[in-house]
């Protein structure tokens, strides 16, 4: 079994592994959930959290001063979103290079040889 399951089960292995720790990272649901100490939180349940403020405070400039109500409206709402993408995407990005080479491997075992 360990010397002719295993070393062909290594890819699924590995990808499973890393899709499950991607799916850990990116979860912030239970942190919300579980977690009274915001000093506690996730990285995803703070920028998360973070998020829903911005669009608070821009969906309710109504009842905020006129110098608030002008900043929330000056708010970056897409620039804030595609900075908190990249701080989600740098530790993935980190990640894939060392499981690269199971990936590659596991589409070499099932492919056709002459």
């Amino acid at each position: 079994y360990f010397q002719m399951v295993l070393p062909i089960s290594k890819p699924l292995l590995a990808t499973i592994g890393l899709l499950l720790t991607f799916g850990y990272w990116n979860d912030w649901w239970l942190s919300l959930m579980y977690i009274d100490n915001k000093k506690l939180y996730s990285l995803q349940a703070v920028l998360m959290s973070v998020e829903r403020n911005i669009e608070f405070l821009a969906n309710n400039a109504d009842s905020l001063s006129v110098s608030a109500a002008e900043y929330a409206m000056k708010m970056p709402k897409e620039p804030m979103r595609m900075a908190m993408a990249v701080v989600i995407v740098i530790p993935i990005a980190c990640a894939y290079p060392f499981f690269q080479k199971y990936f590659v491997t596991g589409l070499t075992v099932g492919s056709v040889k002459e």
